[in-house]
């Protein structure tokens, strides 16, 4: 996989335009080029054909400030940070209401070359939402505790691998009760890591399942608590991130 850069140097490309005959191109003309070269170059990189307004926005996640952190601090050849931007992207399809379109751009992905099982829980992951709150976690934790890109990367590679033992989601129907004995039922199986997500009306109900599990004082001695409120695309979202507290340590990463 290539560096994710976030759009190639067409400047460059055509800074000799004379040697093509492009010499007296017009600007308008320059930018019509330049965006047909940007969809191309984006859609071999990324695994589907892309519309220029998905390209732009594309663009705009990659100077959010989480994701760039999080791109800093794992490394800017990591081949991740390009498929969490298309997770990204497909929530906000997904907040649009464009659920056809993320189905195709899923569909093109998972049947593409760069199909493999991290690819797939990353834009998974990133579709619910839940992956800047992750990314500014592990970021957080980069820097508090002086680790290096490779524990980083493998403890995201971690995350994705265990997601569907350690992910609870709270839907909007669940009560507090619900949400604390899934959240209880997890501890039970002494996972290593417990991610609890909600996003608008379920995050309340999410904060104040772990704020009555914490006062009991269930976590203590077991899990260490992290949490994060954030707006995304105009919703409400939530992350409560548990991770076991066996090493006695503060960081998770021993």
């Amino acid at each position: 996989m290539t560096p994710d850069n976030t759009e190639p140097d067409i400047n460059k490309i055509l800074a000799n335009a004379a040697i093509i005959g492009l010499e007296n191109i017009g600007k308008r003309t320059f930018d019509t080029i330049k965006k047909a070269w940007l969809r191309i170059d984006i859609t071999s990189r990324y695994g589907f054909t892309i519309t220029q307004d998905e390209a732009n926005t594309l663009n705009d996640i990659a100077k959010n400030p989480t994701y760039i952190a999080f791109k800093s601090a794992i490394g800017t050849k990591s081949p991740f940070t390009r498929f969490i931007k298309v997770g990204l992207l497909l929530y906000e399809l997904n907040s649009r209401g464009e659920k056809d379109r993320v189905k195709e751009i899923r569909s093109e992905i998972y049947n593409s070359q760069y199909s493999n099982r991290y690819v797939q829980k990353i834009i998974h992951i990133a579709s619910t939402g839940v992956l800047l709150h992750i990314l500014d976690y592990l970021t957080y934790f980069k820097d508090t505790n002086k680790l290096s890109d490779y524990a980083i990367r493998e403890e995201f590679k971690r995350i994705l691998r265990i997601w569907q033992e350690i992910g609870v989601p709270v839907k909007k129907e669940d009560n507090e009760t619900t949400i604390k004995n899934n959240i209880q039922s997890l501890i039970t199986k002494k996972v290593p890591i417990i991610i609890v997500y909600a996003s608008e009306s379920a995050v309340p109900r999410a904060h104040l399942a772990i704020a009555d599990l914490s006062n009991k004082k269930v976590f203590v001695g077991k899990y260490i608590l992290w949490s994060k409120n954030l707006t995304l695309s105009g919703f409400n979202q939530f992350l409560g991130l548990l991770y076991a507290s066996d090493t006695g340590l503060d960081s998770p990463f021993g």
